[in-house]
């Protein structure tokens, strides 16, 4: 009984889209119904023109326009719908009109045509005679030129679009209450259908959001869902399992969180560090001066930072090759984090310019540590390939604060100082302030 039921309701769901095809096919029935009358009052006006233009051809013949008038107002009287009646020659010239027209065609021709308008339809319906052959024993007539038809007039004929009109706004009034009368029938079923399957499908959605909020104890009432027994069964069996998986669900969401934060972890330490040397990089070197630098602002502690640069490293490139360069870049960066303090933050700011970010540290004491530094390049050349690569280096030193108090006015200063170790020379130690630190 309970597959019958449901089987009902999937038949009043199946009459749904029946009505709205009935509806549709409506529709192309009255649009069908209204170009037939359009054809038909065509053809109509099409057969009294060439009845008008057959009655007409003894007065073109004969050149009475009297009789052409009177054919014409004889045409438009016997019928409601001819608006106007205008027989022309064959050359195209007025003979008579009738009624209220002001068409004349601008280019003849021997086929019939008309033109739509807002108001009316003008027909151009040339009329034709035959030329009997004469029996004539003296004719020089050609054989062949017996028999022919030739235009003798043209029959110009508006006939009005108001019929056309009404019928239009009759179907549509028709094709109107057969929409609303499908439209009404399918919200009648549509209310049959909710009684039956929308109030169980309601209470199984319910139920599956409660499920989904976390309230794994909810169930389906499967006998409150009638004709969707069998799907409530499924849901609750369905509840049955997501209750028994949710501890192992929760145990590998843990693990999947505890991965993803190892990644992160893994990922910020790789964003910061040069791929190249193992040291930071210039973003992780700008950020700890940024600290270094609000601290001594507030605290009124020392800050010194030097910029170096290896001297010649083109040339080792171009001589000894780039794997070459790159263990020379490897070689001292460790040489460099092996000769600062912990306190001190040493970073590669790119291709062969190092910094060293020293808090807390004068710029007498830096200046001195910075010498120890250039003597250590200076007294360990690269061993490449069986071959000793020599890699001094020329440092600028800067003490904070300056006429700039910033990170970017610091490395300026510095780098105003390495730019005058080079000038004078390279593989030395210079200050803004010009002091050349020589042998100390």
């Amino acid at each position: 009984m309970k597959d019958l039921s449901f089987r009902n309701h999937m038949l009043m769901l199946a009459l749904v889209p029946a009505i709205l095809v009935a509806t549709l096919l409506s529709v192309i029935y009255v649009s069908w119904n209204f170009h037939e009358v359009e054809v038909a009052l065509k053809e109509r006006g099409r057969a009294i023109a060439r009845q008008l233009g057959t009655a007409a051809e003894y007065g073109i013949f004969s050149g009475s326009r009297d009789a052409l008038r009177s054919l014409a107002e004889a045409a438009q009287k016997g019928d409601a719908e001819i608006l106007a009646v205008t027989i022309l020659g064959e050359r195209g010239q007025v003979l008579t009109r009738v009624g209220d027209s002001s068409y004349i065609p601008l280019a003849l021709s021997e086929s019939e045509y008309n033109i739509e308008k807002e108001d009316r339809i003008i027909l151009v319906v040339p009329i034709s005679r035959t030329v009997l052959p004469v029996d004539d024993i003296y004719s020089a007539q050609e054989p062949s030129a017996r028999g022919n038809s030739v235009v003798s007039c043209y029959v110009v004929m508006d006939v009005s679009r108001q019929r056309l009109v009404e019928t239009r706004n009759t179907q549509m009034l028709i094709g109107l209450d057969i929409a609303i009368g499908g439209l009404l029938l399918g919200v009648w079923l549509a209310l049959r259908m909710a009684r039956g399957i929308t109030r169980p499908l309601s209470h199984i959605t319910d139920v599956v959001e409660r499920i989904g909020r976390g309230e794994l104890g909810a169930r389906v009432d499967v006998e409150a869902v009638k004709t969707l027994q069998s799907l409530g069964n499924n849901i609750n069996a369905m509840a049955e399992r997501v209750t028994l998986a949710h501890g192992e669900l929760q145990q590998k969401v843990a693990q999947a969180t505890d991965e993803l934060r190892r990644r992160k972890e893994e990922a910020e330490l790789l964003a910061r560090m040069d791929s190249l040397t193992g040291i930071p990089n210039r973003r992780a070197f700008m950020q700890s001066a940024e600290q270094e630098v609000l601290r001594a602002q507030r605290y009124g502690s020392s800050l010194t930072v030097a910029v170096l640069d290896l001297d010649h490293f083109k040339s080792i490139n171009d001589t000894f090759g780039h794997a070459t360069g790159d263990q020379v870049l490897i070689n001292r960066a460790n040489l460099l984090t092996a000769t600062v303090r912990e306190v001190d933050v040493v970073g590669r700011l790119g291709g062969e310019e190092f910094a060293i970010l020293m808090p807390g540290t004068p710029l007498p004491e830096a200046i001195q540590a910075i010498e120890r530094i250039r003597q250590a390049f200076e007294q360990s050349p690269v061993s490449c390939n069986e071959q000793l690569v020599s890699a001094t280096a020329s440092f600028g030193v800067a003490e904070y604060p300056g006429a700039d108090p910033t990170v970017d006015g610091l490395l300026a200063k510095a780098d105003g100082a390495l730019y005058l170790a080079k000038a004078r020379g390279r593989n030395r130690v210079e200050t803004p302030a010009q002091k050349i630190i020589d042998g100390i």
